[in-house]
């Protein structure tokens, strides 16, 4: 082999590596991107923030038992379960306030609200909301869905 065909060889393969570089750089920097996007789309919302906000939204809240805000096809759906105290049914007001206290503080976009309520005396119950979704206001779009309301505008109550 001569000088001339091995230089060639050793231009190309350092013609390769600088090429290669920057893709390999920047396929990190994405990675990194996207990790970061993962986190956000999959953890819980600031507790800090919402979790009061909900506590306060009715004197009947007693606990907030679940809050999280993940991934549900391309949408994001915040899910919120309740414990409240007493034995009356929960009233639409009493919905209406947490659904929106949850809404109007939630760090990221959400693009469905899923509200369950139990009972503080035995948390492994679940209410009826069925009469308190029935009564929530006509701009509100909602569906029934395994025993929760299930707000598919909740930028509406975030206007409230």
């Amino acid at each position: 082999m001569s000088r001339t065909a091995a230089g060639r060889r050793l231009s190309l393969v350092l013609v390769a590596v600088v090429a290669t570089v920057p893709l390999l750089t920047g396929c990190v920097v994405v990675r990194e991107e996207w990790n970061a996007l993962q986190r956000e789309r999959s953890g819980t919302p600031a507790p800090g923030v919402v979790k009061p906000a909900i506590l306060a939204a009715d004197p009947r809240v007693d606990e907030v038992l679940t809050l999280q805000v993940g991934p549900s096809g391309f949408a994001r759906i915040m899910t919120v379960v309740i414990s409240v105290r007493g034995d009356e049914p929960v009233e639409t007001s009493t919905a209406l306030a947490v659904l929106t206290a949850a809404a109007s503080t939630a760090q990221s976009e959400i693009h469905y609200l899923e509200l369950m309520v139990r009972p503080a005396s035995d948390t492994s119950q679940v209410l009826n909301l069925e009469d308190a979704a029935a009564g929530l206001p006509s701009d509100v779009t909602w569906r029934w869905q395994d025993s929760a309301i299930v707000v598919t505008n909740p930028d509406v109550l975030d206007e409230r």
